[in-house]
């Protein structure tokens, strides 16, 4: 096996390692000797890769959460994209599959489920990678699919509350 794919197999095993850590224990519960010695790396190996804890807690959310995320919506828009005139209910009942039943693994979905569960309790720079790159941009497709359904009277901002508490029950399931 060459260095260069040696590298790459060592930061990836980093990755895996560390988001499953942090998933089940948290940020600040998980420490770096911890991380390399279930990588089977060498401690400077964070460093060397990611230059602190931190950093890789971020990359985890950039290389993991983020791009799951992103077939999630990806699932719930293409089943979407199926429907004729999709009623309010078949939007939720897709938001609901594309969660509970979509592309993730079942290990994918807990780690997933578990990393946002800590982010919303103990916030950190990741919450606003999350916010600005998948929720905002997911609740606004899921706004313009519901509000043309609504009457007219109905508040955008009670749509986005609506929509959250509906997000949210489906994530407890």
């Amino acid at each position: 096996m060459n260095e260069c794919h040696k590298q790459n197999d060592a930061r990836e095993r980093i990755l895996d390692e560390a988001e499953a850590l942090f998933a089940r224990n948290g940020f600040r519960a998980v420490t770096v000797r911890r991380i390399t010695s279930a990588a089977g790396c060498n401690l400077a190996a964070i460093n060397y890769y990611f230059g602190s804890k931190k950093n890789l807690y971020l990359e985890v959310f950039q290389e993991r959460w983020i791009p799951r995320a992103h077939r999630v919506h990806k699932f719930f828009h293409n089943l979407l994209e199926g429907q004729k005139n999709p009623s309010a209910h078949t939007v939720v009942h897709t938001l609901a599959e594309s969660f509970l039943v979509g592309p993730l693994t079942d290990d994918e979905r807990e780690r997933h489920h578990q990393l946002m569960s800590r982010e919303l309790t103990q916030p950190s720079e990741a919450l606003a990678l999350v916010t600005e790159q998948v929720m905002r941009p997911f609740f606004q497709e899921l706004s313009n699919h519901l509000q043309p359904l609504l009457p007219e009277e109905a508040e955008p901002e009670r749509l986005v509350l609506d929509l959250m508490c509906t997000f949210s029950m489906i994530l407890y399931f």
